[in-house]
């Protein structure tokens, strides 16, 4: 394989990752539903959220690829994949993350599901490096999960927390939908209380993560629950399996917050925050 590459290709870290895969022993494993659902039912009775029968927890490191750093979104895809073919019983499609990312990584076949679509491109989009292997780092994003959900018979929504990011690689066009916070919110907490509810994927053009429920405090707080891929290499994937406090505004809450100080970021929507997002709804 590394002989077709010139060393541009080579240099760039999705193709030296994927030529290079970890050993078995350093493998981390996918967290499967029986696990999720002792999880929920001991830590997150009270909340509303997604079915954990058809939950698979999917992070950095599963399946023996080294994708610590950068495979965030191509995780959070997979995690969200695995529940909307697990509920609908569908057991015949390919959601590895090589195969999703060597399939769904280049140009030719994001622009052909988005013909699909909406039966033409833009030229915004055709001026755009959205595409996962135009950039630096291989990284997909909310857009690049809506592309590939569509390919697999499910048509979602993106949206917008708050305001688009400029670092983002997605068209800002592509974002029909932008929510405050308190809208957001709102939708969410009847969302997870339906039975035909998703994984939400959650994007702030640096991180990904998963947002599968929802509880309201008395005191108006909220608590977010989430499934983090960014594990660190030392541990194992239940976790970041975890609720993070939110204020009435959107803002952080440090104390008693079991995802403060995650590998360095904090989760939060207050106005100056933007999200970008992806979400199914039957």
């Amino acid at each position: 394989m590394e002989s077709n590459l010139n060393k541009e290709e080579i240099n760039k870290p999705y193709v030296r990752i994927l030529i290079k895969d970890l050993p078995p022993e350093k493998e981390k494993k996918i967290i499967l539903p029986e696990t999720c659902i002792k999880i929920f039912s001991k830590d997150f009775s009270t909340y509303n959220h997604v079915n954990p029968n058809f939950l698979s927890f999917y992070y950095y490191n599963c399946e023996s690829i080294q994708d610590f750093g950068w495979g965030c979104a191509w995780r959070t895809t997979q995690t969200f994949l695995s529940y909307i073919l697990s509920k609908n019983n569908i057991k015949n499609k390919d959601i590895s993350f090589k195969n999703l990312f060597l399939t769904y990584g280049g140009r030719k076949k994001l622009l052909e599901i988005y013909k699909n679509i909406y039966n033409n491109i833009p030229t915004y989009i055709e001026k755009t490096k959205f595409c996962p292997f135009e950039s630096i780092d291989g990284w997909a994003e909310p857009f690049i999960s809506q592309l590939i959900s569509y390919d697999f018979g499910y048509k979602g929504n993106l949206f917008l927390i708050n305001k688009y990011n400029e670092k983002a690689y997605a068209p800002k066009e592509e974002f029909k939908i932008t929510y405050t916070f308190n809208e957001f919110i709102t939708k969410i907490i009847e969302y997870f209380k339906q039975d035909n509810c998703y994984p939400i994927i959650l994007d702030d053009a640096q991180i990904s993560i998963c947002l599968v429920g929802v509880k309201t405090n008395e005191d108006g707080s909220y608590l977010l629950l989430i499934l983090d891929p960014h594990v660190d290499q030392k541990e194992n994937g239940e976790k970041n399996i975890y609720y993070t406090r939110i204020e009435k505004d959107g803002g952080y809450i440090k104390k008693n917050n079991p995802q403060y100080n995650k590998l360095g970021f904090m989760i939060y929507f207050n106005k100056e925050k933007s999200w970008m997002g992806f979400m199914y709804e039957d």
